[in-house]
């Protein structure tokens, strides 16, 4: 079931006199509305709220941003945060990191101290599974958590706001 959601703006011209000379239908600008590749449709306000629907119309994720101008940063960090991992980018990756980094797999979280000690462990941390579910995510589809926080997908990469720095916080490496 697709859900269309549309919001009309009529405008009136009217000439020296008053009288009407025309008047139009155009599309309002909010919310803005997107369909993503597999299938879901973001649908996202200028207040920053924004709710993602699965195929079927049901809501799987509604969650507030400050407004729509930290969405769209955060949109912008993720996507640049995506490149970097297609790219295998590690000194990009390691600087889009708040550290402490979280770790997550499974049962195990380990705290990542460090670039240098994330470097080491690079292969573990961004394992190729990690990988794809960075690479797979429409980076559009954030969740918000607590006015800061910010999760990409279903959770594979959290991040936060550093007075003003976004960075990534913690990686969840899928369990088996």
């Amino acid at each position: 079931m697709a859900i269309v959601v549309a919001l009309l703006i009529f405008i009136m011209a009217t000439d020296a006199s008053g009288g009407l000379l025309r008047s139009a239908v155009v599309p309002a600008s909010w919310p803005k509305v997107s369909h993503l590749a597999h299938g879901s449709t973001l649908v996202v306000w200028q207040n920053g709220r924004v709710i993602e629907r699965n195929p079927e119309g049901r809501v799987v994720s509604d969650s507030t941003f400050e407004s729509y101008g930290i969405y769209e940063r955060w949109v912008k960090f993720m996507k640049a945060f995506q490149a970097a991992v297609k790219a295998g980018e590690r000194d990009r990756i390691a600087a889009s990191i708040e550290y402490p980094l979280s770790w997550n797999r499974g049962n195990v979280d380990t705290a990542i101290r460090d670039r240098q000690e994330l470097l080491a462990n690079y292969e573990a941390v961004f394992q190729p599974a990690v990988v794809s579910a960075i690479e797979a995510v429409d980076p559009r589809a954030l969740f918000c958590q607590n006015v800061s926080q910010v999760m990409l997908g279903l959770g594979v990469v959290w991040g936060d706001d550093f007075d003003g720095r976004l960075a990534v916080i913690t990686v969840n490496s899928p369990v088996r």
